[in-house]
């Protein structure tokens, strides 16, 4: 083979090379959000004279990263290089629970951890999420664990866990997104069950 037939054969295929390149599957981007407009079904009427504080909010590191988790079994996981949260998930499960909890229970002012030392909260909630995540058929999870502490940093209830599950067709990440965006719905309404005679508690006191 001559050097220019085989400089013609480089280059072609160079261009097969650079053209599957081009040709790389687009990356899809998602995020929870909060229901929109406000719920109805509030739990507490306007006004409780409280300030109620969410965090530190934990999920585990597997959890905790750009590319969308799914569990194919017990001991099996993928992550998805096309399907990604848009931003750390820790973050926009957080936002997204606060603005739940805010819109339920109405409390003067609702923080996120870390606040300034300046800031004094009457209630706080820490929750540690050990599951969130989508089965292969589609079923969202969220295992979770959380106490609620006065100022002071004591216990005003025992340490609590429940799980939450939802589900929506398996094919589809951004059913399976509002699948996870459901559980999280789920865990707002008990949480604020919860919060609400402790926070009415502390506004009297």
């Amino acid at each position: 083979m001559t050097i220019r037939k085989l400089r013609t054969t480089f280059s072609a295929l160079l261009l097969v090379l650079i053209s599957g390149c081009a040709r790389s599957p687009a990356i899809h981007y998602y995020q929870l959000v909060s229901p929109e407009p406000a719920r109805s079904d509030q739990v507490a009427p306007a006004g409780l004279d409280v300030v109620l504080g969410l965090g530190p909010v934990h999920l585990p590191e597997y959890l905790d990263q750009q590319k969308i988790v799914s569990r194919l079994s017990a001991n099996r996981l993928q992550l998805s290089d096309v399907h990604r949260w848009i931003e750390p998930l820790a973050d926009n499960f957080t936002r997204v629970l606060q603005q739940e909890l805010a819109s339920r229970l109405h409390p003067r002012l609702m923080v996120i951890f870390p606040w300034p030392l300046s800031q004094r909260v009457n209630i706080q909630v820490i929750v540690d999420v050990l599951r969130f995540e989508t089965e292969s058929d589609g079923t969202a999870w969220l295992l979770v664990n959380w106490r609620v502490q006065n100022r002071e940093g004591k216990l005003l209830q025992p340490e609590k866990q429940a799980s939450f599950r939802t589900k929506r067709p398996a094919h589809d990440y951004g059913d399976r997104v509002q699948a996870l965006n459901e559980a999280l719905d789920q865990f707002a309404d008990e949480l604020a069950a919860q919060l609400l005679p402790l926070l009415q508690k502390a506004a009297a006191s």
